[in-house]
């Protein structure tokens, strides 16, 4: 897929989901005595919702195709974006800017559901992976983040905007964030206290098993500069980590002032 500019990618990239989370507590099967008090079970719930995060990378036949075919897979791609958010399944997506980590990483996307196979099916279903010019490293991300407050916050804008009686550009509504990418997890969970304090931690989660990192969390800050500066005083704490540009709907932002 061709990204031309890159920001083109910024799919009307609405960070989409509107299904409810059930929660139920693990019973106790603990043997009883007759007559003996049930006790409750006084473990913690998680506090993290089990999502499937993709990492978007590009393909093998990408520098195969001619502008043409380009953009004929480009529109194909982002109406199944529309279509898996108008179902539900897709949380939250955006394209990586300048600089990133890696050249073949172009973006990615977060699907309400704790199943990779689930996920693959639906990733399977993107023309861009079909002609091969987008491939898609799924793994287990848990957030404790409000990720599907994400849709209303964007339509709560929307409305906002409407008021103007002015269609705004995509390019308005869009933005630059910065994302960070841990290796220790527990480490970087806790060097992120004061930031998620001041509400500047957008969202996070830890990842089950990728070679990308062990914990991720875009900041609100306007690139990794910004985001290295707000992050100096836990830089010992923190440890080893990445920084990289993302882009996704200014609108997201608000998900930071939100409890987790």
């Amino acid at each position: 897929m061709a990204l031309q500019p890159r920001r083109a990618f910024l799919f009307s990239l609405l960070a989409i989901s509107g299904t409810t989370l059930f929660a139920c507590r693990a019973p106790d099967a603990r043997i009883r005595a007759p007559g003996e008090a049930r006790l409750e079970n006084t473990a913690p719930a998680d506090p993290r919702t089990p999502y499937v995060l993709a990492f978007l990378v590009s393909g093998s036949a990408s520098a195969e195709l001619d502008p043409g075919e380009r953009r004929s897979i480009q529109e194909a791609h982002l109406a199944n974006i529309r279509r898996l958010g108008s179902e539900g399944k897709l949380v939250i997506a955006g394209p990586f800017g300048e600089p990133h980590l890696d050249p073949d990483l172009r973006g990615i996307f977060v699907f309400d559901t704790p199943d990779l196979a689930t996920a693959r099916t639906w990733t399977n279903t993107d023309p861009a992976v079909q002609a091969g010019v987008l491939g898609m490293e799924l793994v287990l991300f848990r957030s404790p983040s409000p990720l599907r407050l994400a849709l209303e916050l964007d339509r709560a804008e929307e409305a906002e905007l409407a008021k103007s009686g002015r269609v705004p550009e995509l390019g308005e509504r869009v933005r630059g964030y910065a994302m960070l990418l841990g290796r220790d997890a527990r480490a970087t969970e806790r060097a992120l206290a004061g930031l998620r304090e001041e509400a500047r931690v957008v969202f996070e989660g830890e990842f089950v098993g990728s070679p990308r990192g062990a914990y991720l969390a875009v900041l609100d800050a306007a690139d990794p500069a910004e985001a290295a500066d707000m992050l100096a005083p836990a830089d010992a704490e923190l440890g080893a980590h990445d920084l990289t540009s993302w882009w996704t709907m200014k609108s997201l932002a608000g998900l930071a002032a939100r409890p987790r």
